[in-house]
């Protein structure tokens, strides 16, 4: 029941009147979300407020992290639990002649080694990362809707993200988070999080990258099993906390979808995930799709973790499907490609790299990713990771999070639960100060 009343929450495509919303400059509590009309919620956010304090009387904002598409990220305090020691110091380190660093090139940032000895003040101290989003003409877009009731209805499992607070200020929506130190993009190129050699990935052993991508399905399969498809999963929308705990975040293009109905005649979008990640069949138009295209998301975000450098990278949505296409080969017509509307328009000429090899059965296009790549150094671990990114990594059915957790590959090493803690504490990467990349440094190599 609670998963049909969220989706048809969510799934609504209308855009709704911020009026009374944005001349309120209470803080809201996400727990506080009404489940009434989508245009009532607005106007009880504000309401039913129990907050006494103005979002700048609450929140002190020390800098600007980032921007994007949906707004800015600036990092915050909380103005009412934190001593005047701790944020002296912060704010001296955001201050305009401090080492904070923010490179619009790489869009990452961090502190200097001087902050860094010091780093423990920044758990001590209540931080978050605000998210804000500006609204234009008195109109709140529906994703943001959506992404509030997303993360509000998913909240408390270890692998997503946890919102904190909504708060309208002025003509702006701000979404709280705590502040993660580091994305997955940073542990895959840059070893400055650990202070690790600058030649090496975070992720250098074959058992650091299986335990993240399985928390990474955990996170995922809690959001299928809710019935909530992300749309876009890539390694900078995979945030890593101070403990090394992986979360999904980001949920700005997330839908809630019917699991129930086989036949149902939901459309969505097509112009949904970085291009990098985005599945072939979103490519070739499609707008009947499901949980599949997470699926796709996260087998590319598994290879990068491997070779270090993206499954796919193309320049366009055409050079995109055709290194699918080179590696894949063209899907045979059938069921699947008649739910395609642009895969008559879009063929490209027959290659001979996906057909596959005798010996081992899987794709010549995985063989020569695993000799490119070193798999077969996995020992007898090789030939499990390879069937999985080819269980996920194909056009039509896909494997669900439920059969990727239940796939040999996370349970080829049977430990006692003393040794599986040990094991975790040994891979966890716990971060030493606040990087985060945005993708691949472009002069890394292919």
């Amino acid at each position: 029941m609670d998963r049909m009343r969220l989706k048809d929450r969510l799934n609504t495509s209308s855009t709704v009147d911020s009026s009374s919303m944005i001349s309120n400059g209470n803080s809201l509590e996400v727990s506080k979300l009404p489940t009434n009309s989508l245009i009532n919620d607005i106007d009880r956010l504000v309401s039913n407020s129990k907050r006494k304090h103005h979002f700048k009387e609450k929140y002190q904002i020390k800098c600007h992290l980032s921007a994007g598409a949906h707004g800015i990220v600036l990092w915050a305090i909380d103005r009412h639990h934190s001593n005047h020691e701790n944020s002296d110091e912060i704010s001296s380190a955001c201050s305009p002649e401090s080492p904070l660093i923010k490179c619009s090139k790489n869009d990452y940032y961090n502190f200097s080694h001087d902050f860094h000895e010091n780093s423990n003040q920044l758990q001590k101290t209540r931080h978050y990362a605000i998210k804000r989003i500006f609204i234009r003409n008195r109109i709140i877009p529906v994703k943001l809707i959506r992404e509030i009731k997303s993360l509000q209805f998913l909240k408390g499992h270890p692998n997503v993200i946890e919102i904190l607070d909504v708060c309208p200020s002025g003509s702006t929506i701000n979404l709280v988070f705590p502040l993660l130190p580091t994305n997955l993009t940073t542990l895959i190129y840059s070893p400055k999080v650990n202070r690790i050699s600058q030649d090496l990935s975070l992720l250098t052993s074959e058992f650091s990258i299986r335990f993240y991508f399985r928390m990474l399905i955990n996170g995922l399969d809690h959001l299928h099993r809710n019935g909530i498809i992300h749309r876009d999963l890539k390694p900078s929308n995979i945030l890593i906390d101070w403990n090394g705990q992986l979360k999904l975040a980001d949920f700005g293009q997330a839908r809630a979808i019917d699991f129930i109905k086989e036949d149902s005649d939901q459309e969505f979008s097509n112009d949904v995930c970085t291009r990098w990640y985005r599945a072939p069949e979103l490519l070739w138009g499609s707008t009947h799709y499901g949980s599949e295209v997470d699926l796709w998301s996260s087998g590319c975000i598994l290879a990068e973790m491997i070779q270090k450098y993206p499954l796919f990278h193309g320049e366009t949505d055409i050079e995109q499907l055709s290194l699918i296409v080179r590696s894949l080969g063209n899907p045979e017509s059938g069921e699947w490609t008649k739910n395609l509307p642009d895969f008559t328009k879009i063929q490209f000429v027959q290659v001979d790299s996906f057909d596959t090899v005798v010996e081992t059965e899987l794709p010549g296009w995985l063989e020569k990713f695993s000799e490119k790549n070193g798999i077969e150094l996995y020992g007898s671990d090789s030939r499990l990771t390879l069937d999985l990114i080819s269980k996920i990594i194909r056009y039509g059915e896909r494997c669900t999070t439920n059969d990727l957790l239940q796939h040999e590959y996370f349970h080829s090493h049977d430990f006692t639960k003393e040794q599986e803690y040990d094991t975790e504490e040994k891979f966890l990467i716990k971060p030493k100060f606040i990087e985060h990349l945005s993708g691949p440094p472009p002069d890394i190599k292919k």
